[in-house]
């Protein structure tokens, strides 16, 4: 049935049997191809049969002749390409906004380094620098709150600042 065109095998004889009729009926293949295509993985012409009242037969014919199992492969191509094509937006607008966050992080930065140079040549070198930063954030506010509560034992300079931090962090990973 395959080599038939679907002019062939939908022209039938000269009576117009409800089958003929049927299989002549593009409008009705159509539909019963989507729902075909909408069972899934689980798609079978005899659960269309049941779902459809169309006879098996009929679904065969429009099946082979209609290229059923091509258009679902092709389908899921379309679908598979789509996803990948969102997929890639999605990892672009996450990388160009994890971008920005790294400038802003830069340029907050600099404008807090108390004019200390410093070069960011590769990503080990960024991590070390958000790291030095992340520790500035917290020796700056421990000391924030030291002075606040006028505790006796605030740290006087930013070394002892960043010890405290440094030794917190030791407590923490022990």
């Amino acid at each position: 049935m395959s080599g038939q065109s679907a002019s062939n095998v939908l022209s039938g004889s000269a009576s117009t049997s409800v089958e003929e009729r049927m299989l002549a009926n593009t409008e009705l293949a159509t539909s019963a191809f989507e729902a075909y295509y909408a069972m899934g993985s689980e798609r079978t012409l005899i659960i269309l049969e049941s779902q459809t009242r169309i006879p098996f037969e009929v679904l065969k014919q429009w099946s082979e002749v209609y290229a059923w199992d091509e258009r679902i492969r092709e389908r899921s191509k379309e679908l598979d390409r789509a996803f990948e094509q969102y997929y890639k937006d999605k990892t672009k607008d996450i990388r160009n906004r994890l971008i920005g966050q790294m400038e802003g992080l830069l340029g907050e930065m600099e404008a807090s380094s108390l004019g200390l140079p410093f070069h960011v040549k590769d990503v080990n070198d960024f991590r070390a620098l958000a790291q030095a930063y992340e520790s500035l954030v917290r020796a700056n506010t421990l000391a924030t709150k030291q002075i606040e509560s006028l505790k006796e034992d605030a740290p006087v300079s930013w070394s002892d600042l960043l010890g405290s931090i440094e030794d917190q962090s030791l407590k923490r990973q022990e």
